[in-house]
């Protein structure tokens, strides 16, 4: 951040009752820099229901079944990225250092849902490293229709180099994908030894290798049923309801 928002910053939090933010490693920093008060910080990440995202599973799986045969996805391993192709997601670096992965790797595919001012660049790398058979740019989804590629997916990916949160991260878990995901992504503070790993994107040599042991957590692509893929969130419910908890309890 520049020296002028950092300022600004210093000079306002002293007028706050209270700061929401997304995660602890954000509260942390305002306790350190800023000596403001944990008990006046609310930890809060950008969250969906479970429930609600998954209820119509019937009609999501008939979707998903249908971008299998489309794809050409069974016996496949389907890496998955949803989001803006714009700089900030840092596809055209990611592709670049695993390229030779992915042709090394029979059953790897990687699948891009999304749209942006970076598809034509995405477009070219594909033809100039030969990607044609290993990436599939499928254009822009919402909905069932998007839920449906999490369940057509064996693990996400969110390569950014900036990402106050990453809400992606949250729906995949949801449905049972791990994920691979950039130290430079709020939504890192989800992710844990049992669910994903976190990478450096910048370093050529950590992508790699990260990926490496990710593609063992993630399963060869038979089933888009969605009982056999539950939720990979742990629950924060009890953490969320302390959180805000404060805003009642706090006595100046």
């Amino acid at each position: 951040q520049s020296g002028i928002r950092y300022q600004a910053r210093k000079y306002s939090v002293k007028y706050l009752d209270f700061i929401v933010v997304m995660s602890e490693s954000i509260s942390q920093y305002y306790q350190d820099e800023f000596n403001f008060n944990q008990e006046k910080i609310v930890i809060s990440p950008i969250l969906q229901s479970p429930e609600r995202l998954r209820k119509n599973s019937k009609h999501i799986e008939l979707i998903a079944q249908n971008y299998l045969n489309r794809f050409h996805l069974r016996d496949k391993k389907v890496l998955l990225f949803v989001g803006r192709l714009i700089p900030e997601k840092a596809l055209p670096l990611f592709i670049n250092n695993i390229y030779s992965l992915l042709l090394k790797e029979p059953n790897l595919l990687f699948v891009i849902v999304g749209e942006g001012g970076e598809f034509e660049k995405l477009q070219m790398i594909i033809q100039q490293k030969n990607l044609h058979d290993k990436i599939i740019l499928s254009g822009r989804y919402d909905k069932e229709e998007l839920y449906a590629w999490y369940l057509s997916a064996s693990g996400f990916v969110l390569p950014s180099l900036s990402e106050t949160f990453g809400a992606v991260i949250n729906e995949a878990l949801i449905f049972g994908l791990p994920v691979l995901c950039s130290e430079y992504a709020g939504a890192s503070c989800l992710i844990n030894s049992e669910n994903g790993l976190i990478f450096d994107p910048l370093n050529k040599e950590d992508t790699i290798n990260k990926l490496e042991l990710f593609l063992i957590k993630m399963n060869i692509l038979h089933t888009i049923e969605m009982q056999l893929k539950p939720s990979l969130m742990k629950d924060v419910g009890i953490n969320l309801d302390k959180e805000w908890s404060k805003l009642i309890n706090w006595k100046k």
